[in-house]
């Protein structure tokens, strides 16, 4: 048994794997992987994507089957896959790509998931997030942030 942010892991990385299996066959090429892989927010070159490709592939068809994923990461300590999908979050929240979220992306993200904060809440929240005083949130922030939810 896996915990919540695991499944909800595996359930969103089965999603991406099934969008970017081109063939329909149940299996990505290195293509296909680097594919899933940009679209899951991880910049990756081609030497990584074949060196992962090769690690996943236990059964070396130059293929790796959404079973041959879901067993390495299994494998993994659950904190690990948590902070994948945090800096996930994150990527996706920096809609400018500085490495920092400012307050108007923190904003924007709020109205996305629908929270209704005021002016107020908002400096609040990212004062008690914003560690360095700089008024925005690195990741390293936002990881802390999220473990001390």
């Amino acid at each position: 048994m896996c915990s919540k942010a695991t499944q909800n892991f595996l359930e969103k990385l089965e999603h991406a794997f099934k969008a970017s299996d081109k063939s329909g066959d149940g299996n990505l090429t290195p293509f296909e992987m680097k594919i899933m892989m940009n679209e899951l927010g991880a910049n990756v070159d081609d030497k990584f994507v074949i060196n992962l490709c090769m690690e996943l592939d236990t059964d070396q068809d130059r293929l790796v089957s959404f079973q041959e994923m879901k067993t390495a990461l299994l494998k993994k300590d659950p904190k690990e896959i948590q902070r994948a999908e945090l800096e996930n979050t994150f990527r996706k929240m920096d809609k400018d790509g500085s490495g920092r979220l400012s307050r108007e992306e923190v904003k924007q993200q709020c109205i996305a998931m629908g929270i209704k904060m005021s002016d107020e809440g908002l400096e609040n929240l990212i004062k008690k997030a914003d560690k360095n005083n700089d008024g925005n949130i690195d990741i390293d922030e936002f990881m802390l942030a999220w473990q001390g939810a």
